[in-house]
């Protein structure tokens, strides 16, 4: 679709959205308003509640300290414990759960201007197995969803998730975030009959794991500096400096194996590294492909250079798609909470949030338009 015809449907979507957001959405904002504060107001009178008893446990627990059985003092210092984390936990789960009641409401009206979209629903979430199918993403073994999404768009079949990956801790498995951003599987109107990655070359799968161990290593030798300093060995004497580098080398020899651990489990297997001929896409992407004749015929010259030019526009560091029996999927990695229209903690009666919510789903469902997935032929 060229230029000029996806800055008209962009347009029209925006005069719809318009409409739609006048006529059916701006009459429930009063109440809607008035809902979010008297709730707000229910949330923050619970929650000094809680900050109260759990500071009235604490001043029991220390004025008791001696006085009772370890084991029933154990128990008294969990519970306050509990509190405390009950009192950290509480605003968040009410914000949520406002933010769902909201989505519901405006959610149906707004998903019917670009196309039959449903929320939400058990159908709209895209299956583990498709992800692992795609070999987009490797060392998870929990599939954690926020808003997800489905039905057809420009006639093509789709399921757009917010979506954490992460792996569990357990023997053999490094526990860290996989993937935290959106996925989009669509169902190819092109038979596929191998597996075709295109990955970015700083995948944040290797590079976004391999920093955050760097990080922790860091803090844990800052951390024996302190307990060093702690136990009366002097900054800078000979004591003080064997009993560090001795921690250093542990810790770095540990990070080493680490991070060499990470590449060995994202290793991509019984796929070939396909060698493209724009250079300037080869120095951000990778491709792979378990057939390198199909793999050249999905990604044309054409579709490296809408590629490149996603990657810019969704300002991430980490885009990368996998086509694999009759679907293209795409993973864009972001931190950014996206798909939301309002929050408990300030006024929803403005255009704004709903504005960006639809934005950023405009944006996404007008990759079936941009790499013309909805025609049989060609890319």
């Amino acid at each position: 679709m060229e230029n000029t015809e996806l800055k008209n449907k962009i347009e029209n979507y925006k005069n719809e959205f318009a409409k739609i957001f006048n006529t059916q959405i701006v009459p429930e904002l009063a109440e809607l308003e008035k809902s979010r504060k008297s709730e707000l107001s229910k949330m923050i009178y619970n929650e000094l509640i809680l900050i109260a008893v759990f500071v009235g446990s604490l001043v029991l627990n220390f004025s008791l300290a001696g006085h009772l059985p370890e084991t029933l003092y154990a128990f008294l210092f969990l519970i306050s414990l509990l509190l405390f984390i009950a009192a950290i936990i509480f605003p968040t789960a009410i914000n949520q759960a406002f933010c769902r009641k909201i989505k519901s409401f405006c959610f149906p009206k707004l998903l019917k201007i670009p196309g039959n979209l449903n929320w939400d629903t058990d159908e709209s979430k895209i299956n583990i197995e498709n992800i692992k199918e795609s070999n987009l993403f490797a060392g998870f073994d929990e599939h954690i969803i926020d808003d997800c999404f489905c039905g057809e768009y420009s006639s093509v079949t789709l399921k757009i998730n917010e979506t954490v990956l992460q792996s569990g801790q357990g023997k053999g498995r490094l526990p860290f975030k996989s993937f935290k951003g959106v996925i989009i599987d669509v169902k190819f109107n092109k038979t596929i009959n191998n597996n075709t990655l295109i990955y970015s070359v700083n995948d944040l799968q290797i590079y976004g794991a391999t920093s955050k161990y760097l990080i922790a290593a860091v803090i844990i030798l800052m951390l024996f500096s302190l307990i060093l300093d702690c136990i009366g060995l002097v900054f800078n004497s000979p004591e003080f400096w064997a009993c560090f580098l001795i921690a250093a080398f542990f810790v770095i020899s540990g990070f080493i194996n680490l991070a060499c651990g990470i590449k060995k489990k994202f290793q991509i297997k019984n796929l070939e590294e396909i060698k493209l001929e724009d250079p300037e896409f080869s120095k951000k992407f990778k491709a792979y492909s378990s057939d390198q004749t199909e793999g050249r015929y999905l990604i044309t010259t054409a579709f490296m250079e809408r590629f490149k030019n996603i990657k810019t526009s969704f300002k991430s560091a980490d885009v990368k798609c996998s086509f694999y029996k009759n679907h293209l999927m795409f993973a864009i990695a972001t931190n950014k909470n996206v798909f939301e229209t309002g929050s408990l903690f300030s006024p929803i009666d403005n255009s704004k949030n709903f504005e960006t919510f639809f934005d950023e789903l405009i944006s996404i469902l007008l990759f079936v338009d941009y790499f013309k997935l909805n025609e049989k032929t060609g890319l």
